[in-house]
């Protein structure tokens, strides 16, 4: 039996020697002054390569790696206008002969918002679950927030216990809920899993309790970078209370007033007219 040893050398952005570090980069994407996109890659060691510009809808072809500046094509995509995203993005997956892998991806931004990361992994989030029937209630407000740190956050109250899917493209345009990114967590550890649309088996977050007193809903917190999420408590459930309080004692009182307010004017003038005659 032999057993092969495969030293890697490079520098710290080359995706193919640092494959967790470097599968993001702030100098990867690029525009010419004939606003064309480019990349600039950095992967000695690689054969081959493609690139996606539409978050993984479609790929390039495999190329040769030749390294340097590459024009990129036009971006192939539709979608409904909720599903566009901010920007422009690029992924791009190398082909190592000797490593036996395509398992090296690096990802690039340009042309993000103010108040965005420097490098998002994901167009936008949206939550599904029984609280909107899984997208079909348009009127529930079901889009994730992306933080200036890279978090995706959403604010959540329903009652406990309740499921909850990650879907990254929400509804297509065929007016269903799109089945090619979906996430939950099947193993129960805090990280998103992603299941193929053909599997059986549940793939949900479950939210079995929720927050304890005096909070009022959680806010979902997720990681595009690690995909580990967690539950953070938000609200106060005394306003709520005191909310729930003046709706019941505001309506009658004010009714009360409303008719006690009718019945001192028109009897006045009843009274004021039964007097002159």
């Amino acid at each position: 039996m032999t057993d092969n040893l495969l030293i890697r050398v490079g520098g710290p952005n080359n995706p193919v020697v640092f494959p967790r570090s470097a599968n993001v980069s702030s100098t990867l994407l690029h525009r010419n002054s004939q606003g064309q996109l480019y990349i600039s890659q950095q992967a000695p060691g690689a054969d081959m390569y493609r690139y996606s510009t539409n978050f993984k809808s479609t790929y390039s072809d495999w190329l040769p790696y030749t390294g340097g500046n590459v024009t990129l094509n036009a971006t192939v995509w539709s979608g409904t206008k909720k599903q566009e995203w901010a920007g422009e993005h690029v992924i791009v997956e190398y082909w190592s002969n000797l490593a036996g892998s395509s398992a090296h991806v690096q990802e690039g931004d340009l042309d993000l918002p103010a108040g965005y990361p420097p490098v998002r992994r994901f167009p936008h989030v949206f939550m599904m679950g029984p609280f909107n029937l899984y997208g079909f209630d348009a009127g529930v407000q079901n889009a994730m927030t992306l933080q200036s740190t890279g978090l995706w956050t959403y604010d959540f109250m329903a009652d406990w216990p309740a499921l909850i899917q990650v879907n990254l493209w929400g509804i297509n345009p065929d007016g269903k809920p799109d089945q090619s990114y979906v996430y939950g967590d099947v193993d129960g550890d805090m990280i998103l899993d992603r299941l193929p649309p053909s599997s059986l088996a549940s793939n949900t977050l479950n939210i079995t309790d929720g927050p304890t007193a005096p909070y009022l809903s959680w806010r979902i917190v997720i990681d595009d970078g690690s995909r580990r999420f967690y539950f953070l408590p938000r609200g106060d459930r005394h306003l709520q209370m005191l909310l729930l309080a003046l709706l019941w004692v505001i309506p009658p009182v004010t009714g009360i007033l409303a008719v006690f307010a009718f019945k001192r004017s028109f009897y006045q003038v009843y009274r004021s007219h039964w007097l002159c005659c």
